[in-house]
């Protein structure tokens, strides 16, 4: 059976285009998350998710 060895998960900024005009900010950068997925037999599987205003969409800082 296949085991899962490691689990690697990067957050990275990505600068937009142009920036995104919400109601209370501009977004000039987009989060996305990158996994890294290594098996016990030597196979490895990659992926990425993003949201739209990144992690503190909806949580105001100020």
């Amino acid at each position: 059976m296949t085991k899962i060895d490691r689990i690697d998960a990067i957050i990275i900024d990505v600068p937009t285009v142009r920036g995104h005009v919400l109601s209370m900010t501009t977004m000039l950068t987009q989060s996305v998350v990158l996994v890294r997925i290594r098996f016990s037999d030597g196979s490895e599987g990659l992926g990425e998710g993003a949201s739209i205003g990144g992690l503190s969409y909806g949580v105001d800082f100020h």
